[in-house]
């Protein structure tokens, strides 16, 4: 899909490019620039990233919101994705509750999740709370998946 610059006057098609050609990154330089900036895609919300270090096929992520939060497993990858859904049950009961499962194609972003309703960033007064919240589910959804991420790193 084309792009174009909209003037009072004018429509001005913006020339097609690639990450590689302006000397972007996609891994390092969209995910820091999102993260400093991610009201350009999603306004009112704060991201946080956690990765699992040198593994490529995926990332943990904290997603805060003004009034709810979210931690998940993202990839872009579908393979990945359905290798864990082949151990929805075992990691559903690792990790304690149901969690939301979210497959999309490949180059599309497919994610396994854990919405947190104690609050968002808007309800400071229950950040301790919030936190905690967040921290524990993390860390529940990391441990229910690790042992088949190990698997997945063969």
């Amino acid at each position: 899909m084309a792009l174009y610059e909209v003037t009072t006057d004018n429509f001005t098609r913006i020339a097609q490019t690639s990450f590689d050609q302006v000397g972007l990154r996609e891994r390092t330089d969209l995910q820091r620039l999102l993260k400093k900036q991610i009201d350009v895609i999603l306004p009112n919300t704060l991201v946080i990233t956690e990765e699992f270090g040198e593994w490529m096929e995926g990332t943990l992520a904290y997603v805060i919101n003004q009034h709810d939060g979210r931690v998940a497993l993202y990839t872009i990858r579908a393979e990945v994705y359905d290798e864990l859904h082949a151990h929805r049950q075992e990691i559903e009961t690792a990790f304690g509750e149901t969690l939301s499962w979210t497959r999309r194609d490949t180059g599309k972003t497919s994610r396994i999740a854990f919405d947190v309703t104690a609050g968002g960033y808007k309800d400071e007064a229950n950040w301790p709370t919030i936190q905690a919240a967040m921290i524990d589910a993390m860390v529940r959804l990391e441990k229910a998946l690790s042992p088949f991420i190990s698997q997945l790193r063969r």
